[in-house]
């Protein structure tokens, strides 16, 4: 993890503490990363304008102390036992979803064999077309 956001987890975490991994890097091989869609150039010089506000400003530390709050969350109980009820509403909605398209289906394929045994030329398809 990279080093403002493992501070930030750390000082709102009394559990997590942050180890330094011995690396030696020089100005050139650190930078900052933000994912966004390619062919952007709009997005990215507004993007490096931002960071570099944010480095001028000296913004940085206040940013991580603010979003470190947010970063407090449940870090011990993330298990899939711990999120049921959404395992189960997704599979509630499934089986919801799965009937109405069965019974959707069932009726308009009852509808097409109705018009297709149909007396009238207009309502019935020529065996052509099919």
């Amino acid at each position: 993890m990279e080093k403002p956001t493992a501070e930030a987890y750390a000082a709102n975490n009394s559990g997590i503490k942050v180890i330094q991994g011995g690396f030696t890097l020089n100005d050139d091989e650190t930078s900052t990363a933000v994912a966004m869609p390619k062919n952007s150039p709009v997005l990215r010089k507004k993007i490096n304008t931002t960071i570099s506000k944010i480095k001028a400003k000296n913004l940085l530390p206040q940013y991580l102390k603010e979003a470190g709050t947010y970063l407090k969350g449940n870090t011990v109980n993330t298990s899939m036992i711990h999120y049921w009820k959404y395992f189960a509403m997704g599979v509630g909605y499934t089986i919801l979803i799965s009937i109405l398209g069965v019974i959707f289906g069932f009726i308009a394929g009852t509808l097409l064999a109705l018009l297709r045994l149909s007396d009238n030329k207009v309502l019935q398809l020529s065996k052509e077309e099919l």
